[in-house]
């Protein structure tokens, strides 16, 4: 069995500058997270904190909610277009 590890670590700032080679190498290391990894950690990027921690208590909110109200915003049950 392997032994956990911290999520990996992106560094955003690269999106917000001139260099499309840092920004090419970003996008790349954000595939690859979410290819082998499933998620990732972000830093140097530019969401006020304020706003982080109110998405952190809606999601918190709606988690705690009892399953059958979950449910009722589940995509697999919203009719599809043909």
């Amino acid at each position: 069995m392997s032994t956990p590890t911290a999520p990996p670590i992106l560094d955003f700032s690269s999106f917000y500058s001139g260099d499309s080679e840092a920004k090419a190498k970003l996008v790349d290391d954000v595939r690859k997270c979410c290819h082998y990894n499933g998620f990732f950690q972000i830093t140097g990027h530019r969401v006020p904190l304020d706003l982080q921690r109110r998405v952190l208590e809606c999601s918190k909110r709606f988690f705690s909610l009892p399953l059958d109200e979950k449910l009722q915003v589940d995509k697999s049950m919203a009719p599809h277009d043909s």
